[in-house]
């Protein structure tokens, strides 16, 4: 969580250590457990400002504790008449508060409003857990899961308004502000004293409050004795799976506030709700409006100005994303007119004959490289210099030559490989050259190379009369080529070429060394 921070928007709520690592734990779990453990990772929010992002105690709910507390006093702990049913709770309402359920605007209540409580300043929240814990030191826990949860933390101070209007005809036993003070104190009071008491066998500490506060306790797990009418509490209590709940005047566990989802021990754990309410001067009122119209003004501004940041980032992002629509248009129009040109190109290529495509091999054209990118000049096109009629000859030996002649690696005599050498006398001796590091050929020589270009096969050869002795170095490379073409360096071959071409190569031998 902590490498996520810098991107994270929003308030920072801290959380416990431990709560942290459950969280890294169902991330690292299988596909199939992390799914089911991730849904079971449910945190309950505090009621919130939504806008604001702050945390917000609802009038209602004070306005219900506050019915609660006032049912307490008008009852006095008595149990009779005894409410019975489905309607039980309405009945035993409409005789304490002598109004009809049928004819709303007879409650007491709804002169009562209150509005919802603001925080005064910065009230912390954090996430922990909520754990059931037995009242009583006992070997079994209590049977509930635990829960997580957000809370508001200790010493957040809320304001808000309770106003009770003038009585109306209509409701036969109006409620007073004296009457709720008095409530508040008598039943929370009293509520706050019991629990103490049952706290201290188990070494949890409750919060502390002024002698001059008025006790109120709201929200998730306040207890099952905060929200019920002393003399009718009707609490069920589970007896384990299988087996019957019972049904009791009292509860048997409490919630707690843990930084664990199971404490090893009952130090730091507390309980949850309690609220000390305190009536407000006309000068505290007063700066707390104040406060709290600065830090609306603050807050709309940086939402303003969040809005204006938000509206210049989209626009930003509208451009680059025509930017980019613009760029992907541009490149897909660019694709289409590579792909009509390498068409071109591969239409052309077929037209060609083909000793045009093989010039256009030794060049190294692009035609060449897109249709047929795996041949290679001496690979595929030298070798048809030994079968080829003159005008292909010329060709491609013209070809060559322009490729070679301003490389002297590959075109004099001292600077290139053996085989390369041999590759140059050959294009020379097809264009008649001259060469700087050739001997230029006499008549005879020229005419007798002239000879041994002519012969068509190996009869032809035998019948022409030509001596080994008597050939020079271009004549004698120029049979070599006539000789491996007849198939004299294969090893099928007969004696006679065999040993025809050891002579011939070691004619060329004689010749280098002299």
């Amino acid at each position: 969580m902590k490498r996520h921070s810098h991107v994270a928007s929003g308030v920072r709520i801290g959380v416990s250590g431990a709560l942290a690592q459950h969280y890294q734990e169902v991330l690292e779990k299988d596909s199939r457990q992390f799914c089911r453990e991730l849904n079971q990772f449910e945190i309950n929010r505090t009621y919130y400002n939504p806008v604001e992002n702050v945390p917000v105690i609802p009038g209602s709910a004070i306005k219900g504790a506050i019915r609660t507390a006032v049912l307490n006093l008008r009852n006095n702990g008595m149990s009779t008449p005894s409410y019975r049913g489905r309607n039980a709770a309405r009945e035993m309402e409409e005789k304490l508060l002598q109004y009809s359920f049928r004819d709303m605007s007879s409650d007491p209540f709804r002169l009562i409003k209150v509005s919802d409580f603001v925080p005064a300043g910065n009230a912390r929240r954090r996430i922990c857990y909520a754990v059931d814990m037995k009242k009583r030191p006992s070997e079994r826990d209590a049977s509930a899961l635990y829960q997580m949860q957000e809370v508001v933390e200790p010493g957040a101070i809320f304001w808000g308004s309770i106003t009770v209007s003038p009585p109306h005809r209509s409701i036969r036993q109006p409620v007073t502000m004296n009457e709720i003070i008095s409530a508040l104190k008598g039943f929370y009071g009293s509520e706050k004293d019991r629990e103490e008491k049952e706290l201290r066998p188990i070494s949890v500490k409750p919060p502390s409050m002024n002698d001059d506060d008025i006790p109120i306790r709201i929200g998730r797990h306040s207890g099952a004795e905060c929200v019920t009418v002393k003399g009718h509490r009707n609490i069920k209590i589970m007896q384990g799976r299988g087996n019957k709940p019972r049904y009791l005047d009292h509860a048997t566990t409490v919630w707690l506030a843990a930084d664990r989802p199971r404490p090893r021990t009952m130090q730091g754990l507390s309980p949850m709700g309690w609220v000390a309410v305190k009536s407000l001067s006309d000068e505290e009122v007063k700066k707390f409006r104040t406060d709290r119209q600065n830090e609306r003004k603050e807050h709309i501004e940086r939402i303003q100005q969040e809005m204006k940041e938000a509206a210049r980032l989209k626009a930003r992002r509208l451009e680059q994303i025509k930017k980019e629509e613009e760029a992907r248009r541009k490149a897909e129009q660019e694709e289409a007119r590579e792909k009509e040109r390498i068409q071109a190109l591969k239409e052309k290529w077929s037209s060609l004959s083909e000793l045009e495509q093989d010039l256009a091999i030794i060049r190294g054209d692009e035609l060449a490289r897109i249709n047929v990118p795996g041949k290679n000049a001496f690979k595929d096109v030298w070798p048809k210099l030994e079968s080829a009629d003159d005008e292909y000859k010329e060709a491609v030996a013209s070809a060559f030559r322009e490729l070679w002649e301003n490389d002297p690696q590959k075109w004099r005599k001292k600077q290139c490989t053996k085989g390369q050498w041999d590759k140059v006398q050959t294009v020379v001796s097809i264009l008649g050259l001259d060469h700087p590091d050739m001997k230029k050929l006499s008549e005879d020589d020229q005419k007798l190379l002239d000879k041994i270009n002519s012969l068509n096969d190996w009869g032809a050869f035998k019948q022409s009369g030509i001596k080994m002795e008597e050939l020079s170095l271009a004549a004698a490379q120029c049979l070599k080529t006539k000789f491996k073409q007849w198939g004299c360096a294969e090893r099928r071959a007969n004696k006679t070429k065999k040993n025809a071409l050891k002579q011939l190569q070691k004619r060329i031998k004689d010749i280098q060394k002299l």
